[in-house]
C-alpha cells in the first residue's frame, strides 16, 4: 500500500463507507504481494533476466510486447492519478 495523496484520499473513503469490515483484506493483501515479491526476486536472481525476457520466454514476442504496453498504460494512469492527487490538494488547500 502506498502513502500518497491518490492512496490516502481512496483509504480515506473506504474507511468512512466500511469502517473495518474490509480490515481482513490488508492482511490477505499484504501476506501476497510478499509472496510474489520473494518469487519474482527468486526468478531474477535464477534466470539473470528481467520480465519482458522471461515473458517472451515462456509465451512469445506478442504478448510479452501486450504485458510491457499494458504495464506502461498502468504506469502512466498512476502517474496521471498521482498528479491529479496533488492538484486537488494544492487547489483544495486553502
Amino acid at each position: 500500500m502506498d502513502n500518497d495523496a491518490r492512496g490516502i484520499t481512496g483509504y480515506s473513503l473506504a474507511g468512512a463507507q466500511y469502517g473495518y469490515g474490509l480490515l481482513w483484506a490488508v492482511v490477505l493483501v499484504t501476506i501476497s504481494l510478499a509472496v510474489v515479491q520473494e518469487m519474482v526476486a527468486r526468478m531474477g536472481v535464477v534466470t539473470d533476466k528481467g520480465l519482458a525476457d522471461l515473458i517472451r520466454e515462456r509465451f512469445g514476442v506478442r504478448v510479452a510486447f501486450w504485458s510491457m504496453i499494458l504495464l506502461l498504460v498502468a504506469n502512466a494512469a498512476t502517474t496521471v492519478a498521482e498528479f491529479a492527487g496533488l492538484l486537488e490538494r494544492w487547489i483544495f488547500s486553502g
